[in-house]
C-alpha cells in the first residue's frame, strides 16, 4: 500500500469506530474561550494599575478569539450530536449473542422447557454483552461479524 492509502485507512479507522476527534473540538473551542478571557483580563489589569491605554489590537484580538472559541464549542457540539446519529445509524446490536439454542431440539430433549420461552429482557446480562440462555433463541439477534 502507498503512503496515501494508508493514510485513508488510518482515517477511516479512527473516525469509524470513534467521536473523539468531533469532540476534540469542544474542547479546543473552550481552550480558546479561556485563552481569550484570561487575555482580556491582562489587559483591563495592565489598563487600571499602569494607564496604559488599549490602542485596539490587544482588545480586538481579545474578541476575536473569545467569538473564536464560541464558535469552535458550537462546531464541537453538532459533531458529538452526528457521532451519536451516526452511531445509531450502524444499527449494531445492544448485546452480542454468544450461544443460540434451537427450540425444535431443546423441546425435544426437555418437555419442561416450553414453559420457559419468554422474550429476553434487558438485565444485567445484557449490559455485559450476554444473552439470557433459556431466550438467547427466541427474538434475539446475531451478531453480524463485518
Amino acid at each position: 500500500f502507498s503512503g496515501w492509502r494508508r493514510w485513508n485507512f488510518a482515517l477511516e479507522g479512527i473516525t469509524s469506530f470513534s467521536t473523539v476527534p468531533l469532540r476534540v473540538w469542544t474542547y479546543i473551542g473552550l481552550a480558546f474561550a479561556a485563552l481569550s478571557f484570561i487575555y482580556g483580563t491582562f489587559i483591563v489589569m495592565r489598563t487600571l494599575l499602569f494607564g496604559n491605554p488599549v490602542h485596539g489590537y490587544a482588545s480586538l484580538i481579545s474578541v476575536m478569539l473569545f467569538v473564536g472559541g464560541i464558535q469552535l464549542i458550537g462546531i464541537g457540539v453538532i459533531g458529538e450530536y452526528l457521532g451519536r446519529i451516526y452511531h445509531e445509524s450502524k444499527q449494531r446490536p445492544v448485546y452480542l449473542v454468544r450461544r443460540r439454542y434451537h427450540a425444535q431440539r431443546d423441546a425435544a430433549a426437555h418437555p419442561a422447557s416450553k414453559l420457559l420461552q419468554f422474550p429476553l429482557k434487558r438485565t444485567h446480562a445484557a449490559r455485559r454483552r450476554t444473552a439470557l440462555p433459556a431466550a438467547a433463541g427466541h427474538g434475539a439477534r446475531k451478531a453480524s461479524a463485518k
